[in-house]
């Protein structure tokens, strides 16, 4: 009995430690990240669940060694290689590597969850909720979106993704830039009638 007492309290132990454990990441990421209005929350939340797994996604292609054939511009071919003139470039090198990964990170949305901690929204993996016993924090109907509006801020941040990876710049650097973009303008402290709703850091 005592040996089932205390395998009992570790088991609960261990749970107690990853529920707080992840509200103390989310309380931490509410201090130091991104502020926004609440209506925009999905949208950044969503915005770095896709650039983190689309580090993922490239990770996968790093050592690729396939290569494109293009069609033949001979206007655009003097003085260059063949690699250069666009008859061929190496998949590692091409934005068509960036638009798979894209479209690979929506897919893979189906493997995460909208949860709602302290106001803020974050985007994360159902296999870290499954793991921190958090699923009360889940937003099934927001969650059930997550496809289709990664299809939708992916089809608006392509063009951005695309400059983002060649310049080989931090992917959430996409998620800021200017008013419009789904988590504003810059990271920062939260002003008077904002609050954080991304997980930056």
């Amino acid at each position: 009995i005592w040996r089932q007492m205390t395998h009992t309290t570790a088991k609960a132990s261990a749970s107690h430690y990853l529920s707080t454990l992840l509200s103390f990441v989310i309380l931490a990421c509410m201090i130091l990240g991104t502020c926004a209005k609440n209506e925009r929350g999905y949208e950044c939340a969503l915005c770095h669940a896709v650039s983190n797994e689309m580090q993922d996604q490239l990770a996968k292609s790093a050592n690729s060694t396939e290569i494109i054939e293009l069609a033949r511009r001979p206007s655009a071919d003097l003085g260059k290689s063949q690699k250069e003139s666009g008859r061929g470039i190496r998949y590692v090198d091409s934005e068509m590597r960036v638009i798979d990964a894209l479209q690979a990170s929506c897919a893979a949305m189906r493997y995460y969850r909208l949860i709602e901690v302290l106001g803020m929204k974050q985007v994360v993996k159902l296999s870290d909720v499954l793991e921190s016993g958090n699923l009360k924090h889940v937003d099934e109907r927001g969650s059930n979106k997550l496809r289709e509006r990664c299809d939708e801020l992916v089809e608006s941040l392509e063009r951005k993704f695309v400059k983002v990876v060649k310049a080989s710049q931090t992917l959430s650097s996409t998620c800021y830039g200017s008013k419009s973009s789904p988590c504003g303008v810059r990271p920062g402290r939260c002003p008077s009638g904002t609050r954080s709703v991304d997980g930056s850091g």
